[in-house]
């Protein structure tokens, strides 16, 4: 997706995310793994979010490509909030487990 075009619709968006995911096709940043450790989010708590209860709350172009934020709630009942970018892979920029 070029930068100046348009976000994609939240479903769109979601199952984009969720193919690049089952795809392999996926790189969590460093900033991403360290907010996860800082934040006691595991691996499995993401792909949980991505691929089953997660939901796009939102879309920003801050850069060269639009993010989107991903929130959904794990098997342990935690909420968490992702950002990523659909370009070729799945990039999740950050991750934050969302106080209830």
């Amino acid at each position: 997706m070029s930068a100046g075009a348009k976000p994609l619709a939240s479903r769109s968006a979601i199952a984009r995310a969720r193919e690049l995911w089952c795809r392999g096709e996926v790189f969590i940043s460093p900033h991403a793994l360290e907010r996860m450790r800082e934040r006691c989010v595991t691996a499995v708590e993401l792909e949980h979010v991505i691929l089953r209860s997660g939901r796009i709350v939102e879309s920003s172009h801050p850069g060269r490509a639009w993010r989107y934020v991903i929130e959904g709630r794990t098997t342990e009942a935690r909420d968490i909030r992702c950002v990523v970018e659909l370009e070729e892979r799945l990039v999740v920029v950050t991750v934050v487990a969302m106080r209830s």
